[in-house]
């Protein structure tokens, strides 16, 4: 085995389970609730928290983690590296 696949292997091998297997979650559908005029997302605060403090802004994937940077909290993307700052 060269060393570059042995480095492949190695990198493979440290790739979180998670991540690997492609088990995604998935954003719940609408809770819509018609009440004569008006429509009513009963779920809208969960969309909106997902979009804010799930969901990576640059890849779109749901393996994100916060981390501490000085008095920053980061929002840390495990699928792509992204990093963006979130208000907590």
């Amino acid at each position: 085995m060269t060393d570059y696949e042995s480095l492949l292997d190695r990198a493979r091998d440290r790739i979180p389970k998670d991540i690997s297997e492609r088990s995604r979650w998935t954003m719940p559908e609408p809770d819509v609730l018609i009440e004569g005029s008006q429509t009513i997302l009963r779920n809208f605060s969960i969309v909106s928290y997902v979009k804010s403090y799930v969901i990576c802004s640059q890849c779109r994937a749901p393996d994100t983690s916060f981390i501490k940077e000085a008095r920053t909290t980061l929002l840390k993307c495990q699928a792509c590296g992204a990093t963006r700052p979130v208000r907590l």
